[in-house]
């Protein structure tokens, strides 16, 4: 292990910290609010999907069915 201060080990680590917070030109709160309008975008898009099961339920107790 190389001999290094902790003072100087602890700077690296808040500069390295500090590059992942956020990208350049960019806060958080930003980054955090187009996920979630990204997020609420997708809300409900399989509903209604004909090749899909309407029901999760009888969709389980009919493949568990199989097993039998």
């Amino acid at each position: 292990m190389k001999n290094t201060n902790r003072c100087s080990t602890d700077r690296q680590s808040m500069r390295i910290q500090e590059k992942m917070v956020a990208p350049a030109g960019q806060q958080p709160d930003d980054d955090r609010a187009r996920r979630l309008e990204v997020l609420k975008g997708t809300f409900g898009m399989w509903k209604g999907r004909p090749d899909l099961p309407q029901d999760g339920l009888q969709y389980q107790l009919e493949m568990r069915a199989e097993w039998d």
